[in-house]
């Protein structure tokens, strides 16, 4: 008798002819109901709405995730584990998941990456990458070193100015931690940006 991996049923929808309709997992001899395949493989957004009680993070036990902003809508950033129906928080998702992709990434390309993480910086919403080094990781306010004392360090605009001819003026290298501070302290002073 077959039973279904994702929702444990023995049953399954059978035709008039007595075939029975289980699919089968590629690669396994593993088989889901009717129900399930539509629910998971074949449909999986439409059929899939989570209530507050089932969003449980199977690794940390979180019943809270990292909100995620775009486009003016505001919603909790949960990732499924299909074909089962648990779930995984923002950090879990990336400690397991993504940490893993970039570890091999960096390991394929190690000059691509240092190059990338050496240059980039943001003016007005868009990346750019600047024709040389212009990070060091030390942080110019406490002195921490990237890697070492904390995970990144940014550029950031000094008071909020920017020039556009010259992306580099009025930056420093802050990192994470006194960049969110200094820009939570000019969003409450109601400092607005200055272009040039």
């Amino acid at each position: 008798m077959s039973e279904c991996y994702a929702c444990g049923s023995t049953k399954t929808f059978t035709y008039k002819s007595g075939q029975t309709t289980w699919r089968s997992n590629k690669g396994t001899n593993l088989v889901l109901c009717l129900n399930c395949y539509i629910s998971i493989i074949y449909n999986p957004r439409k059929t899939f709405v989570f209530s507050d009680q089932e969003r449980v993070c199977y690794a940390c036990g979180s019943r809270t995730t990292s909100l995620k902003k775009e486009h003016g809508k505001t919603w909790q950033n949960w990732y499924l584990n299909e074909p089962t129906r648990l779930m995984l928080c923002n950090n879990c998702y990336n400690y397991y998941y993504r940490r893993e992709y970039y570890k091999e990434y960096e390991k394929k390309n190690p000059n691509n990456i240092k190059y990338h993480r050496s240059r980039k910086h943001r003016v007005r919403d868009k990346i750019v990458y600047a024709d040389r080094e212009v990070k060091c990781g030390v942080c110019n306010w406490c002195r921490r070193v990237r890697s070492i004392d904390c995970n990144v360090t940014a550029l950031h605009h000094d008071e909020k100015r920017y020039d556009l001819s010259n992306s580099l003026r009025f930056t420093i290298e802050l990192c994470d931690i006194c960049h969110k501070t200094e820009d939570w302290r000019l969003e409450k002073l109601g400092i607005k940006p200055i272009f040039y």
